[in-house]
């Protein structure tokens, strides 16, 4: 479970920081970082490791 979590927490990482390195658009990273949140928990068959509504 733990290592679930270090590894949904790196992707998130990952991609944000992809994402934020060809930002076009003005956005505030907390929006970028809540969007791969979402992503990753819409992503994973373990809706335990969310804890937003989707």
């Amino acid at each position: 479970m733990v290592m679930d979590l270090v590894k949904v927490s790196k992707n998130i990482a990952d991609r944000v920081q992809e994402r934020f390195s060809d930002l076009k658009v003005d956005k505030p990273l907390s929006n970028l970082i809540e969007e791969e949140i979402k992503r990753e928990c819409i992503g994973t068959d373990q809706s335990n490791q969310c804890t937003h509504k989707k």
